[in-house]
């Protein structure tokens, strides 16, 4: 009894994780940058989630971002932001701690997302 009880309450904090994960893609976001700072961009976008901070460079304090967001997720406003510059091409969210995720953009593509 005491093995199936400790399984369930390990697959419900599994789930609730999970859960908090997708939360922060489906959260929409509506926004406008007109040349904005690429790391300022970010923070903004971090700043709309649950639990996001965000890795910058120095390299970003020199990208410039002109973009309009209307009812759209995090994934794709990050898409759009990537296509809007030509250094860096994907982007990783993963553990920060035990209670926030990280958000990196990177020069290459993702292994996995």
């Amino acid at each position: 009894m005491k093995q199936k009880t400790f399984y369930f309450l390990i697959l419900s904090l599994l789930a609730g994780t999970a859960l908090r994960a997708q939360e922060q893609f489906t959260k929409k976001i509506n926004s406008s940058f007109d040349h904005v700072r690429l790391d300022s961009v970010l923070y903004a976008l971090a700043a709309t989630q649950t639990d996001l901070k965000v890795t910058t460079t120095p390299a970003m304090e020199h990208i410039f971002i002109t973009l309009q967001f209307k009812d759209i997720t995090l994934d794709k406003a990050i898409d759009l932001v990537l296509a809007k510059q030509s250094m860096y091409h994907d982007y990783e969210i993963t553990k920060y701690s035990e209670h926030y995720n990280n958000l990196s953009l990177l020069k290459g593509k993702a292994t996995e997302r």
